[in-house]
C-alpha cells in the first residue's frame, strides 16, 4: 500500500511461482488499483473502474534479478491525491487471475510533500526578542581552527567559522548569552 501523491515509481521483485526463481524477461504488466474506488491505472496514465486489459495496463521494465520497475508519472501523482490509496501487482499476464508469477512490492520511491511543510513553517511568527543570537565565545580542546573565527556564525553571509580534526577527533564548544526579552 502506497500512499497517495507521494509514489513517482514503484519496484517489486517478480517470481515464477512453478519453480521460485526470479522472472526476467517477457512482459510485466502493473495492475495498480486505488483501493478506495477500484479504479485501475490505465497504460496512458488515466484511471478506470473495472480491470483494464493487459494492452490498456501499464508494463513495467526488468531493472535485474527479478526486480521490475514501473514511473509514475506527474499525472498519475496528481490523480492520487485524493486521499486514496494505490496497491500494485505485477504479473506476467493479462488477466491477474492466470497469472504464473507472483510479486511483492520492494520500494516505493516518494517525494515529501516538502511545499507543505514549508508553507507551514513559513507561518510561524516570533513575536518579542529576536529567535537567533549570536555567540559569545569559542572553545576549541581538540583540534584545530582553520579560517575565521566564532564571530563568522553571527551572520548568514557565506563566511563559516572552520575546522579541522586531530586524528579523528574534535572537541569544541560555543557559548550563548541568552537573556529575556
Amino acid at each position: 500500500m502506497i500512499i497517495p501523491g507521494l509514489a513517482r515509481s514503484l519496484t517489486c521483485r517478480v517470481t515464477i511461482i512453478a519453480s521460485g526463481l526470479a522472472k526476467t524477461s517477457g512482459t510485466i504488466y502493473a495492475y495498480v488499483s486505488r483501493d478506495s474506488d477500484g479504479f485501475f491505472l490505465k497504460a496512458d496514465n488515466t484511471w478506470a473502474s473495472g480491470v483494464p486489459a493487459g494492452a490498456n495496463v501499464p508494463t513495467a521494465t526488468h531493472s535485474g534479478q527479478g526486480e521490475w520497475f514501473l514511473s509514475l508519472n506527474t499525472t498519475v501523482t496528481a490523480a492520487l491525491v485524493t486521499g486514496d490509496f494505490i496497491t500494485c501487482v505485477m504479473t506476467d499476464n493479462e488477466t491477474p487471475a492466470s497469472a504464473t508469477v507472483s510479486s511483492t512490492l520492494e520500494q516505493a520511491i516518494v517525494d515529501a510533500k516538502t511545499q507543505t511543510a514549508v508553507d507551514a513553517l513559513s507561518n510561524i511568527v516570533s513575536t518579542g526578542a529576536a529567535v537567533n543570537i549570536a555567540a559569545d565565545s569559542f572553545t576549541l580542546t581538540t583540534g584545530t581552527q582553520v579560517a575565521n573565527t566564532y564571530a563568522s556564525t553571527a551572520a548568514r553571509d557565506g563566511v563559516y567559522h572552520q575546522l579541522a580534526d586531530a586524528a579523528g577527533s574534535l572537541d569544541c564548544y560555543y557559548e550563548f548569552q541568552v537573556g529575556g526579552d
